[in-house]
């Protein structure tokens, strides 16, 4: 190995560490061998220029079984278009230096050209060249020779003045806070301070090359063993095919790994990566990320295979002792369609910080494709976004279960199964949620009848805003949109507090909005505000309930096009409820303008409005 030094001086000239040996035809890149007529050791450096298959092409680390990518060799700024290599030992090759010609080269995907730069016998012509000129230079110029080693001879003696540490063995020269003097740190007390290695900098392992072809049979111990051959600072690991597991625990507690699909979700297996599982009853957990850190999955089809027994955790970013943090999801479909109990996709208990994108969540999971707490219902997760994601269910069971802090659904896409039944998220009945934001989402396919999409029992600071509730039965009514109270425990913190409902577009909901809880054992909604709302082809049902409200303001509202009321495009009159008793009617009252509001106790408690 170069020294420190001089390895700097190479990589800033794009040099390469020297290989031993580099091949003269396309070779298996695995096990011991023999190449360009010596035999290969353990450990050498091998440059691979003639493979058929040009993406396999650079820099390889010998070894008696699959051979890997050299550590100064694996990512496309080490391998660039300039970048050279010297080979020191061959039949043909010795003394040869060769030059890598590819842009910007993708590793695992891109090919790589090698070609021939110059030899040894060449850089000593060019030595004789540079011997003649110095000779030439001295004979012309003594003085500035003597200048120069006048300049030499200074430098030297205001060095012997600078204080340095002693030489310490395997450790590294840092600059102090201060900037004032340097001192001798091991290699983890530098490793500290430069804390996480960028996903850029880490190995990119190709699965298929490594033990794991994706041809549909169970490779759990073989990916186990990709994943605890990476550096303990993590890495990448690129999937395709058909990859099948049932309990993959080679994730749990690990930082900064990403398992990434190849292809997308087009025609052709090589266009297709899943991630599956056979898995039956009891296995706990598929894929077992508790207690890691930045675990990511991008580009997969993730799959529970059993629709009859399977009752576990599809992915789990749950909670041992610490809980998982950064977790990561991109251009992912998500499959749990077990209606058993347990039965889970995507396990947020005792996570945080979690980023989800473009992920479709799918099935009829009993538990929850989406949970955010353990399977009792209680504990939370915190601080998670769900950007542009798709969540259909397949049939009564909500999408996501349980209570959460700082969640926020954006721009998200929510689809009834195909029984029509409109269900997105259930919270816990006996732990608080904290702080949920639904915005810009929109609700369809519900059925007449179909269902609440969004049943907050108990906890604080919900906000409904820019959503549209609806489905494509305009001639029926569908169940209430948003459900607010209910807790069945009756302590002081129950019932749901701080509600925004605004800005918002309800569709043949009947009634856009309904309360429900015992105001006796405070387990109703309290602090709600409904305004700037569109509610379009209504019976004159807008809100159940209402009695079972307290401190409601409701309005400004547009109501268009309500079934069985005279007068279109009515504005919702501002009305304010602070507590107290709610006049009561039975049936439109007499001497009431078109457009008023009331309440009505013969039709079940609800806010009508006057034809």
């Amino acid at each position: 190995m170069a020294r420190p030094a001089i390895a700097a001086v190479r990589l800033l000239t794009g040099e390469r560490e020297p290989v031993r040996l580099a091949t003269t035809a396309n070779i298996t890149l695995y096990g011991l061998q023999t190449i360009d007529g010596v035999t290969a050791e353990v450990g050498d450096r091998v440059l691979v220029k003639d493979q058929a298959d040009q993406t396999q092409n650079g820099i390889y680390t010998t070894s008696e079984g699959q051979w890997f990518r050299a550590a100064d060799a694996r990512a496309a700024r080490t391998l660039q278009k300039g970048t050279t290599v010297h080979v020191q030992e061959g039949m043909a090759n010795a003394g040869k230096t060769f030059v890598f010609q590819s842009v910007n080269p993708r590793i695992g995907t891109d090919g790589i050209t090698v070609a021939f730069y110059q030899s040894d016998d060449t850089i000593s012509e060019v030595n004789a060249a540079v011997a003649a000129g110095i000779a030439s230079v001295e004979a012309a110029s003594e003085d500035i020779i003597a200048q120069a080693e006048a300049a030499r001879d200074a430098a030297i003696a205001a060095a012997a003045g600078v204080n340095l540490p002693p030489v310490t063995a395997n450790t590294m020269l840092v600059d102090n806070a201060a900037g004032t003097a340097r001192e001798a740190k091991t290699f983890a007390a530098v490793r500290a301070k430069l804390q996480s290695i960028a996903y850029t900098e880490l190995p990119v392992v190709e699965a298929w090359n490594n033990g794991v072809p994706g041809d549909g049979t169970d490779q759990t111990v073989r990916l186990a063993a990709l994943i605890n051959s990476l550096p303990a600072e993590g890495g990448n690991i690129l999937l395709k095919g058909d990859v099948r597991v049932t309990t993959l625990t080679a994730l749990q507690g690990k930082h900064n790994i990403r398992l990434m699909g190849l292809g997308g979700l087009g025609t052709g297996s090589t266009q297709q990566t899943y991630l599956r599982s056979a898995a039956g009853a009891g296995v706990g957990r598929v894929i077992d990320c508790r207690d890691t850190f930045n675990v990511s999955f991008e580009r997969l089809w993730i799959e529970a295979l059993d629709k009859t027994l399977f009752n576990a955790s599809l992915i789990d970013f749950g909670l041992i002792t610490t809980g998982s943090a950064y977790m990561h999801m991109t251009d992912c479909f998500v499959m749990a369609d077990s209606g058993v109990a347990g039965c889970r996709g995507v396990n947020l208990y005792g996570a945080t910080q979690g980023s989800f994108k473009d992920v479709s969540f799918n099935g009829k999971a009993a538990s929850g494709v989406l949970a955010l707490q353990d399977i009792n219902g209680v504990g939370f997760c915190n601080a998670h976004t769900f950007t542009s994601c798709h969540f259909k269910g397949a049939n009564s069971n909500y999408l996501v279960h349980g209570a959460g802090e700082g969640l926020t659904f954006t721009g998200c896409n929510v689809q009834a199964g195909a029984d029509g039944a409109g269900r997105f998220w259930s919270g816990s009945t006996v732990q608080d949620f904290r702080g949920v934001d639904i915005i810009g989402c929109t609700f369809y396919d519900q059925l007449a009848g179909g269902g609440e999409w969004i049943a907050a029992y108990r906890g604080s600071a919900l906000n409904v805003i820019g959503c549209r509730f609806g489905g494509y039965d305009t001639g029926g009514a569908y169940s209430a949109a948003v459900r607010l109270g209910g807790a069945a425990m009756g302590n002081g913190n129950d019932g749901v507090h701080g509600v925004n409902i605004i800005g918002n577009n309800f569709d043949h909901c009947s009634p856009a909005v309904s309360f429900v809880g015992v105001i006796a054992n405070r387990t109703h909604a309290q602090e709600v505000h409904i305004a700037n709302n569109h509610f379009v082809g209504l019976t004159n049902n807008l809100v159940g309930s209402i009695v079972l409200a307290q401190r409601l303001t409701f309005g400004p509202n547009n109501i268009n096009g309500a079934t069985g009321l005279a007068a279109a495009n009515v504005d919702g009159r501002y009305v304010q409820w602070f507590g107290g008793v709610i006049p009561a009617f039975a049936g439109a009252p007499s001497g009431l303008s078109p457009g008023t509001l009331y309440y009505d106790t013969s039709a079940g408690n609800v806010v009508k409005i006057v034809p």
